[in-house]
Order: structure tokens, then sequence, then C-alpha cells
């Protein structure tokens, strides 16, 4: 706008407006001016009667909301309304239209008002929006007039208003259309306070520096840098001590950096852990706060799920505030932590101050390039075919365990880090058994040897078959046996911990892992177990470390009663199926009046076992004690004969075989039969040699045998 023009209007509402200025003309630096409820456009255009003259241009969309609005941000200046109500704008349009106003944003927190002003349709006006009328109906705020600075505006092309509108849903608004096209120009209103900049960083920090994908493992890089973030696992921010993430913002400079508010513990990984870190040498960070660290740095604090070690970072010197800072973190002073699987890096504010308002960038790990010559490590171990858990090149001794009674020896791969390096791999003869791989660098001299032993982990055999029993009498929660009987207002949770169906011979049972927590229950409803006496279940365990339990809890209203296995030397097998039978009355609490025809929730804990030497539970039910008898079951024997063969086993019972199947030590299916009598054969002869497992089910149960053929 012209100097004159502006002297032109000030002189027509001097009256009005004494000591009002033009907080915006949009002919400097171009605002913040934002459609919102889908409006079809808000952008910058010239005057039609002036082409030298810059203009705020909102239009409509018919796809809009009825409400849809261009919302204009103040760049120096509050509005401020104590001197006045009045907030003047020039407004063209070539239609009559009635505006609606809106202030909002207000300094110290108050809330929004609304006004509304009939423009003409005869091109540029200057609309006058009086906020002590506040005659918009059903849009009134806290009301302008009585003062407060505001640091939005926003105008609405949608409005009728007085009940006048083509909108059913609130007859104040039209029904919204395509084109309705509104410029703006010259806000006037008293001048307020400077608007203070928002804290935080307007640029992002240096771009690292480029490396070898090989030798860079990125967490956030903004995809501004050369390097590629991880996808695997999923990376989340997890915050503690009334931390806010904020996610990523974008900065004036076009960079993305992360954003926390009132920072206090901030967690940057996946639970689940899955970050493999290994082989690199430090974590590098950059960073920015609204505070000053001088003396008091950041910790940072890495955890794997199993252990976490915390170390201040980067242990004193001068962080001063509002400016990036790049630290890197020595890896090797964290002894405690498995960087194969890192669960969580993090930063730790809490003892800066208290909190702190916080951005990151370039979060990667990496390691200084190696001599490539003398490079001796491997970049992959397999172990048929796929990489074994927990590798990594610095990791040189390896367990992989494999079911019991299996007779193939997995077959051991290798690659080199540095291409050129010779890779021997000697593999292991049997199980258990040691295979060696031996990486020679390109020096000829430098070797690095990896070793991987095979051992048998786990029962060889199926869980010993439950008797026949009425379905009445038997509430299932997990048996192949009996069909599960829980209510389908029941489900089943996975509270933390492991737990994997693994099958020998046709039969699945749980693989408990190092332990885990399981809860069978209904929401808001119960099962009944007033119509058994006794929990059964079926556990195996090669070992059982100090503090090791299995136990099963049934909780109703107000009772929690419990049975634990907690001494497994005492008249239990190690190494083999271990049926257990408990009366109720058997359960600690027993006696507390608990309501078993009202079980709110059947819960399976399994404690302080290992990795290495899991807990496995099979045949999970309830029972009536007194339903079996002789009457409904008849003991069935089979026989299997030669054992080992060759070429044939022939199976025979004393009733008749309805079917067999058998499986190898992997649970696969290798052949069913349907004998419908009671003896049959089994060719053999093509067959692998080793462990076989046969189920075979007759009119009166279930059992498994094993089978070897030579």
């Amino acid at each position: 706008m012209k100097k004159i023009t502006l002297l032109l209007m000030s002189l027509f509402i001097v009256g009005l407006s004494f000591g009002q200025v033009v907080l915006e003309d949009f002919d400097g630096d171009a605002p913040t001016w934002t459609a919102s409820g889908n409006l079809g456009e808000a952008s910058f255009d010239v005057d039609p009667d002036d082409a030298g003259n810059a203009v705020a241009k909102l239009v409509s969309s018919a796809a809009g909301d009825p409400w849809q609005q261009a919302d204009l941000l103040m760049q120096s200046n509050y509005i401020d309304m104590t001197p006045s109500s009045v907030v003047s704008v020039r407004v063209y349009s070539d239609t009559p239209i009635n505006v609606l106003c809106k202030l909002d944003q207000e300094k110290d927190g108050g809330g929004f008002d609304t006004t509304q002003t009939q423009h003409d349709g005869t091109g540029w006006e200057v609309l006058d929006f009086d906020f002590s009328v506040n005659d918009a109906d059903g849009q009134a705020g806290n009301g302008a007039d009585a003062g407060g600075q505001y640091e939005k505006i926003s105008f609405f092309p949608g409005w009728a208003g007085n009940g006048t509108g083509t909108n059913t849903t609130n007859a104040n608004w039209n029904n919204a259309v395509d084109g309705t096209t509104l410029l703006i120009d010259d806000i006037t209103a008293y001048q307020g306070d400077a608007l203070v900049a928002e804290p935080g960083p307007i640029a992002g920090p240096t771009a690292p520096p480029v490396r070898d994908a090989a030798n860079v493992v990125s967490i956030y890089g903004g995809n501004e840098n050369s390097y590629t973030d991880i996808t695997s696992p999923v990376i989340d921010f997890p915050t503690f001590n009334g931390s806010v993430f904020n996610g990523a913002v974008a900065l004036d400079d076009g960079a993305n950096v992360l954003s926390w508010s009132n920072s206090a513990f901030t967690g940057i990984g996946n639970g689940a852990g899955g970050i493999n870190a290994d082989g690199m040498e430090f974590l590098h960070l950059d960073f920015y706060t609204t505070s000053d660290l001088t003396g008091r740095p950041l910790k940072i604090k890495f955890e794997d799920g199993v252990s976490n070690q915390e170390i201040e970072i980067p242990g004193g010197g001068v962080l001063a505030a509002d400016q990036w800072h790049s630290v890197d973190v020595d890896l090797s002073a964290y002894t405690n932590i498995n960087f194969s699987s890192l669960t969580y890096i993090v930063i730790v504010t809490y003892s800066v101050p208290f909190s702190v308002d916080f951005w990151a960038d370039n979060i990667y790990f990496y390691k200084e390039p190696s001599d490539d010559a003398s490079n001796s490590k491997l970049a992959d171990l397999t172990v048929d075919g796929v990489t074994i858990d927990g590798f990594s090149g610095n990791t040189t001794t390896y367990e992989y365990a494999v079911p019991s009674g299996t007779t193939d020896v997995p077959t051991i791969a290798a690659t080199s880090e540095i291409a050129g390096a010779n890779v021997f791999v000697t593999q292991a003869t049997g199980i258990p058994g040691t295979g060696t791989v031996t990486c020679v660098a390109t020096n000829g001299t430098d070797s690095t040897e990896y070793t991987v032993t095979f051992v048998e982990q786990g029962p060889g055999e199926a869980a010993p078959t439950p008797p026949a029993r009425d379905a009445g009498d038997v509430v299932a929660f997990y048996s192949d046996a009996y069909p599960d009987s829980i209510d389908t207002g029941y489900g089943q949770v996975d509270v933390f911990g492991f737990r994997a169906e693994e099958n020998i011979g046709g039969d699945n049972f749980y693989n408990c892992g190092a332990g885990f927590q399981y809860n069978y229950y209904a929401g808001g409803g119960s099962v009944d177990l007033s119509g058994t006496t006794h929990l059964h279940f079926d556990y195996y365990v090669d070992s059982a470390p100090v503090g090791a339990v299995i136990g099963i809890q049934l909780i109703d209203d107000n009772n929690n009663n419990f049975y634990q296995v907690t001494d497994f030397a005492a008249g239990r097998a190690i190494g083999a199926w271990t049926s257990v039978d408990v009366p109720f009355g058997d359960f600690i609490n027993a006696g507390g009046g608990t309501d078993y025809s009202a079980v709110k929730l059947v819960q399976v804990n399994v404690i302080n076992f290992s990795e290495a030497t899991p807990a496995y539970i099979d045949n999970l039910y309830f029972y009536n004690d007194g339903s079996l008898s002789t009457e409904n079951f008849e003991t069935t024997e089979f026989t299997a004969f030669p054992n080992p063969t060759k070429n044939v086993w022939n199976i025979k019972g004393n009733n008749v075989l309805n079917s067999v199947s058998v499986y190898d030590v992997l649970g696969k299916n290798v052949i069913n039969l349907e004998p419908n009598t009671n003896e049959v054969e089994i060719d053999a002869t093509t067959f692998k040699t080793g462990l076989y497992f046969a189920r075979i089910e007759s009119v009166n149960g279930t059992k498994t045998i094993k089978l070897i053929k030579n």
C-alpha cells in the first residue's frame, strides 16, 4: 500500500481509531497465513486496483466445512483490545457478504471472541469489526472488548449470522460453496506488546560426515543426512516424569529435528529389543536446549532388556543455552550393556535442571574405518541359512540349541566383512558337537576363529497323553487331548515374557523361555470350575535355577488361591515330563471361601528360568477326579517292532487303531495312516535316519511313542 493511501485511510478513521496503527499490510515479510476447516485457498496476491500492493487472499471450497477459515498470525506485535474494541480491516469482495471475524491466542491464555460485519460487495471497503457488539450468534467468546492482547485474527467466508444461513445443522452458517473470494489488507488496531519468538532452534545442526554404511547404525537423521535410518525395529519415544515428546518439527532451514518439552527422562528405541549396534564404537547425538547446562551435563543411559547403565556425558564443560551441541559417547565405558540387543537409549535431564525443552538430531552409532587388509571379522554367520541369534563380528563363541533327538546336523555358513578375505568352515559332525569358522584377512596373517556349539534342548518326546474323560468333567485351557472348553467371553493375554508353541509328534506345547505370565480371563465374566476337583498340568525342565517357579493362580472377587512348584528336585524329574495333579484343597489360601463357580482369572506364572534352559508346559486343565471309571476307560497299549528299524515298523495295539501320524523331531508330519485295525505297517525305507514320533489314536485315547530309523 502506498503511503498516500495509508494517509487517506488514517484520516478517514481518525475519529474512531486515534492511536491505532496498521499492524499488517502484507507488503513486507510474508506472515503466517493458513487455511483451516478445509478452506480452498489461503494465499497472497496483488491488489486488483494497485498492482504494487500485496494483499492476502482466501477462497472457499465446497469440499470444506461451513466454518472454514483463514488464520493470520501477527508478526511483530499483539492486537491490543484494551483501548478500543474495534479492529478495522480493508476487505475486497465483488458480492455482498456477512464476514465473521475472530480474535484468538490471547497473550495471557484467555479465550477467543468473534463479531460480524456486513460487506456490500462494492470492491474495497473498510470494515470495522466491533467486538463490544458481539452479535455473532452462537459464536461469542470471552469478550475482546474487556481487554486482552491477541496474536491471531481469522476470517470466515461461510458465515450468514442471525439464523439466515443455508446449513441445516447450524443456521448461522451457509453450506460450503466453491469460489467465495475475499482479499484482506491493512489490519488496523492498537499496537500491543512485542511478540517474543518461540524458543528453540531455527536451523538444524551441522550435517555429520559421510561414512560407509557398514560403519553406521542410524536411529534418526530427519532424512537430511547421508545415513539411512533403520526401519526395524520401529523406534518409539516413551517419556517419564512429565516429559512430553512433540515429534519431529520442521525448522526454518527445512531441517526436521526431534522435540521434547519439559524433558526429564526420554527413551529412544523399542522395548522388544532388536537394535543391533554391536561393533559400533560411539553414539553421536546433536542436541539443543534453552537452558544453560554448563557444569551440569546430560546423562546417557543404555538398556538391553537385562541390564542398564547410566553415565554422565560429556562429564563437564560449557554447554551454553540456545545453541547446538554435539556429543560422541564412547560405548566402551558401558561395560554392562549388550549392544547387539539394545532396547533403549535414554536421555536423562532429570538432574540438569529438573526439566528442559530439548531438541535432538543426527542420532546414530558409528565406528571408525578399520584397516581393511587386517580385517578378519565376519559380516554374517548363519545356521541353515538363518543368521544366528546375537551375531556380531566381535562375538566369536555361539551356542545353538536344537530339539532333543535331532540327528541331522545343521549347516554353518559365513561371509567375511571384507571382500577377498578367506573363510574356512569346518562343520560339526554330530549333536552335541562344535563347528568352526576361520576368517583370514587379505594380508594372509590376521585371522579370527568363530565356534558354533550345537546342544540339545527341551523334551525329546511329547507330554504324557491325558486319559479319556467325559467332556462335561473337564475344563481345558490348553491341551490337544481335550477341546478348549473356556466360555467364549474368555481371552488369553500375554502380560510379559517369551512364549512360543512347539510340536513333537503332533502334540503342541508351550516353550516358556526364561519366564512369562499368561492370563486367561473374562472381560467382566468368570469361569465355572465348581464341577471340578483338581488342577492338572505337565511340565518339562532341563534344569531349575535357584528361585525358579511354575505356579497357577485362581482368583475370584475376594480370594487369590495359588499352587506353586518350587522344589524341582523333590521327587520330580529333571530332563523328563512331570505330571502334576493338585486337589483344590492343596492350593494356598484355599480355605478363604473361594467361589469356584465364578473364577475371574486363571494366571500361569513361569519365573526365573533361562533362555538356555527354558521351561515347557502342556495339558493345562481342571477335572473332576471322580469321573474316571473302569466302565468308560480301558488302558490302551501300543507296541512297535522292530524298533529301531531299517525298513518298516509294525504298530500293534489292544484296541482298533483309528489313525497313526508320524512326525520328525522338528514336528513335520511325514506320513498319515487310517488302518481301522489292531495292527498297521509303516514303510520307513525313504525316511532319513533319526528319531520319529508316532501319534496313535484309538477309541479310548491318544498316545505318542518313539520310533527310531537306522
